[in-house]
């Protein structure tokens, strides 16, 4: 419910979801790191798991857990990075 009501907030898609990033950086350009003037800017942005999601899915599909987190992480931080 919290991840639904984020998603319907910041992306107007009123379902859950498995991972929702927030990066930090307004500017960014995809595939250059930002630029930070200090140590907080070295930030990239704020992941948002929903474990349960992902645990229903991986049962679902018979997919490891661990690997399914592996792969939202590194696809969060692509949007953190400024790809889509």
């Amino acid at each position: 419910k919290y991840i639904q009501g984020l998603n319907r907030k910041f992306r107007q898609m009123d379902e859950p979801t498995d991972i929702l990033a927030f990066p930090f950086h307004d500017d960014i350009v995809a595939g250059q790191m930002p630029h930070a003037s200090t140590p907080d800017e070295e930030n990239l942005g704020e992941l948002v798991l929903s474990v349960p999601y992902v645990q229903r899915w991986c049962k679902e599909r018979g997919v490891k857990l661990h690997n399914r987190l592996v792969r939202l992480v590194a696809h969060g931080g692509c949007h953190c990075l400024g790809h889509d």
